[in-house]
């Protein structure tokens, strides 16, 4: 972490400040500039970049409308200290209860849907894009959109089924109320709900304290005795291993090691994938140590892409 004092104006260690492409360390900070106030109010960007700032970010924007989007924000420092970070943060627990100034800067860190999302090789990219483009031409531009919005909605109705109304309010299993096209998939869910014992948290926004990422998870619960992250999909066609799921276990391993550096949760070591069909009992992946251990790693070269990729765009 730099922590020096440029023109009279302090450096934290936390949050960047760089006011020339001389005196910045890492390529990936190359010509960003703005302040950081030491009470921790927001940062605030330099006037004269702002301009450019903005425009530049508004043209990175892919994945989500309604996530704001800011280059001012705190980063990784050192490209190559990215793929170093452990898994599960030895320190995490000393920071609990403390007073964090930096509050403001984590709803500006990049989300995991992003980063991911820019990050796909160019095989996955035209295998997406030639799936659309056949979808399109099959069902029209209209109907695809409101099948994609269906399967949105249907995701989201089997979320509140088992989080809400099965953990939360301890609705019977035949009497939780879903849309007639959610049911089919509920049905999938219901041999695997006698393993899920207990819901910890759900829908939580976590952030990664050193990696400056963020994401939302679905739910953190008591799955066979142990608490265990879950990531709830569904799909049309039977997913019968991990490698079939593409970027699901990264998605997940990273909201994982989120959690790990957030000391007022649970070290989480153990996640599982369920995967709920129309007509047949769902799929369950489930994830131990040595597991996210591996998709860690992955996970943290695809972030320093991410991160070198933007020096790149902006220097």
């Amino acid at each position: 972490m730099l922590n020096a004092t440029f023109g009279g104006v302090h450096h934290c260690g936390r949050c960047v400040q760089v006011f020339s492409k001389s005196l910045c360390r890492s390529s990936l900070l190359f010509n960003w500039s703005f302040r950081h106030r030491s009470n921790g109010r927001k940062a605030k960007r330099s006037a004269q970049t702002e301009p450019d700032v903005v425009k530049s970010a508004a043209e990175f924007s892919a994945t989500s409308k309604s996530e704001p989007v800011s280059i001012g924000s705190c980063y990784p420092c050192d490209l190559a200290s990215i793929q170093t970070v452990p898994f599960v943060l030895d320190n995490a627990d000393e920071k609990k209860g403390s007073n964090d100034q930096e509050t403001g800067a984590k709803f500006r860190f990049p989300s995991v849907t992003k980063i991911l999302e820019r990050t796909r090789s160019a095989e996955s990219r035209e295998l997406f894009t030639n799936w659309r483009n056949n979808m399109i031409e099959k069902y029209g531009q209209e109907k695809f959109d409101s099948l994609v919005s269906d399967r949105l909605k249907i995701g989201t109705a089997l979320h509140e089924a088992l989080t809400m109304q099965y953990l939360t309010l301890q609705t019977p299993v035949d009497e939780v109320q879903l849309s007639e096209s959610a049911v089919p998939y509920w049905n999938s869910l219901k041999p695997l709900l006698p393993c899920i014992e207990e819901l910890v948290s759900k829908e939580a926004w976590v952030n990664h304290s050193v990696l400056h990422y963020k994401g939302r998870i679905d739910a953190l619960l008591k799955y066979k005795n142990r608490v265990v992250l879950l990531e709830l999909k569904t799909s049309d066609r039977v997913k019968a291993s991990l490698d079939s799921l593409y970027d699901t276990p990264l998605q997940l391993v990273a909201y994982a090691g989120a959690l790990n550096s957030m000391p007022d949760y649970p070290k989480i070591t153990d996640a599982i994938i369920i995967v709920c069909y129309t007509s047949s009992e769902a799929t369950v992946f489930e994830l131990n140590i040595r597991y996210l251990e591996y998709y860690w790693k992955q996970w943290l070269q695809r972030l320093s892409n991410y991160w070198a990729d933007l020096g790149k765009m902006h220097r």
